[in-house]
């Protein structure tokens, strides 16, 4: 924490050097420094362009280039650096600034310097209001860098809903204050005054600002699953309370309609509880942490004048109940429950409501509960190792090395670092183009060598040539000359081959024949001696 401290002012310091220390983490900047290759410088070469002659190939060495070996960093910058870049580091640093806001936040709402009936901000405010302002401004910032991925955390939900109470109760109350300036007498005020608004408002962020701090206990072992079962089960409890929110309006709905014809006529009916729409939603609504009170939906009639006087002839019956007119009295005061169809059925419809929500609901929530206690007790190192690594990944970002509200100087820095580069790049492009003329210009000297080179030796050597151009054509013409004779002598060679197939051919056609000849001749010599026989 103390290291913290002194980080604004090695940032500022490093703006004059490279103005990475930020961004730049130390094994990234080690690589860079480790080996750099070193520019050609002009004069260490030594060319003499007047010896230049064919197939030389030393005019490029590889001597010629080679890598300065760079030395490392400054310890202190180093030291720094490799601090800034530890995200375990971090989350000190988080939750130091987080106990500094709650502190002041504390002074805020307890003010101990408050005057009775004056309006004034002191110190403590100020730190107040101004961080939960950074708060939300990072959030906001959050929201448009990450778009829809910061509402992936419970957390980071939960954050921007407190800081917007915060910012929308401060500024509520501020105006109040400004309306009543320079008092502040705030009992004597509406409930509905902006100062009370506000001032509720503001006590309510401020309870959220402080249970917050829980999510630290995240990193810790034994603890961590504990809040993550808390967590879950708070996602129980709203699917059962926004059952509830259905069930609890159908039936305010249902048992409105059947009371309000009761309403005024305190001539038969006694004064009904849900005789208002008020009363019923209200009764409605607290039944599910307290189920009970019959009473409240029965239909009780005043007793008529002849039900009363026979009332009275049986406590004259019984002359031994002292207290029979007191008895009697109360009775009448408190009516007759009227069990007729339409009186009933709103007795029963409160029965089957309380058994619905009392019953059904508070039991179907507990087994939820007890499930999902189960599920991350069965993988509770899991489930905490996931919820530990997601915090973790929090503070992996560059911007992380710096909590609102220190944060501005990370945008100062990254805005030195714009800067910078932007210089950087108009200086190497104006390096490369220098580069680029220097290269192109002892280019063409050395082109311009080589040519003249090139015409001094074939000046010297053009009768050698013209004798081998003319050497060169006669012997192409030869060597063409042979090949067409060597093309015309494998034709003719294919023509006697073709030719000596076609005399075989004729010789066994005739061989044929002659056989056919001297079977017919044979033939005809049999049949003359037959005959001559």
């Amino acid at each position: 924490l103390m290291l913290f401290l002194l980080y604004p002012f090695v940032i500022f310091i490093d703006f004059f050097r490279e103005g990475d220390i930020l961004f730049v983490p130390p094994a990234v900047k080690e690589a860079q420094l480790k080996k750099k290759p070193s520019a050609l410088a002009p004069g260490t070469v030594g060319l003499s362009l007047g010896s230049m002659s064919i197939g030389l190939d030393h005019l490029i060495s590889p001597e010629l280039f080679g890598e300065e070996r760079l030395y490392g960093e400054n310890r202190v910058f180093a030291f720094f650096r490799e601090k800034i870049h530890r995200p375990f580091f971090r989350i000190f640093v988080h939750i130091a600034i987080e106990g500094l806001f709650i502190l002041f936040l504390t002074y805020s709402v307890v003010d101990p310097k408050d005057k009775k009936f004056t309006s004034e901000l002191h110190f403590y405010d100020y730190v107040t209001y101004g961080m939960f302002m950074t708060f939300l401004f990072e959030d906001v910032v959050e929201i448009c860098r990450i778009k829809w991925k910061f509402f992936s955390s419970f957390w980071n939900a939960y954050s921007l809903f407190t800081h917007v109470l915060f910012a929308v109760g401060g500024l509520t109350q501020a105006i109040g204050f400004e309306m009543e300036k320079p008092f502040d007498n705030r009992n004597d005020w509406s409930g509905n005054h902006p100062a009370n608004v506000g001032a509720t408002l503001f006590a309510i962020a401020s309870t959220m600002a402080v249970v917050r701090s829980i999510r630290w206990f995240l990193l810790l072992r034994r603890v961590g699953p504990v809040i993550i079962c808390v967590i879950r089960v708070l996602k129980d409890v709203a699917i059962i309370f926004i059952v509830f929110i259905i069930l609890y309006i159908g039936f305010s709905l249902a048992l409105y309609a059947m009371y309000k014809p009761f309403r005024g006529d305190l001539f038969r009916y006694k004064k009904q509880t849900m005789d208002s729409a008020r009363s019923t939603f209200s009764a409605l609504f607290w039944r599910f942490f307290d189920p009970g009170e019959p009473d409240a939906v029965e239909i009780k009639r005043n007793y008529t004048d002849q039900e009363i006087e026979t009332m009275k002839e049986q406590m004259r019956a019984d002359p031994n109940d002292t207290n029979a007119t007191e008895h009697l009295e109360e009775k009448i005061a408190e009516g007759k429950q009227s069990l007729e169809f339409s009186h009933f059925v709103g007795v029963s419809f409160w029965a089957a409501y309380q058994g619905i929500v009392a019953i059904i609901l508070i039991n179907v929530l507990i087994a939820l509960m007890n499930t999902t206690y189960t599920k991350i007790s069965e993988d509770s190192d899991i489930e905490w190792k996931y919820s530990k690594s997601f915090m973790y990944a929090q503070f992996l970002p560059t911007r992380a090395a710096l909590p609102p509200p220190f944060r501005w100087i990370f945008y100062l820095a990254l805005l030195a670092r714009w800067a910078k580069k932007k210089d950087n790049e108009q200086t190497d492009q104006s390096r490369s183009t220098l580069k680029k003329h220097e290269y192109f210009s002892l280019l063409k000297k050395l082109v311009k060598t080589k040519m003249q080179l090139d015409i001094d030796e074939s000046i010297e050597d053009e009768f050698d040539d013209l004798r081998k151009d003319f050497m060169n054509v006669v012997n192409n013409d030869v060597v063409r000359k042979l090949d067409i004779l060597e093309k015309k002598n494998e034709e003719l060679t294919r023509d006697l081959k073709s030719c000596h197939t076609d005399l075989k051919s004729c010789q066994s056609t005739n061989s044929l024949i002659l056989n056919k000849l001297e079977q017919v001749l044979a033939l005809m010599a049999d049949k003359q001696q037959e005959t001559n026989a």
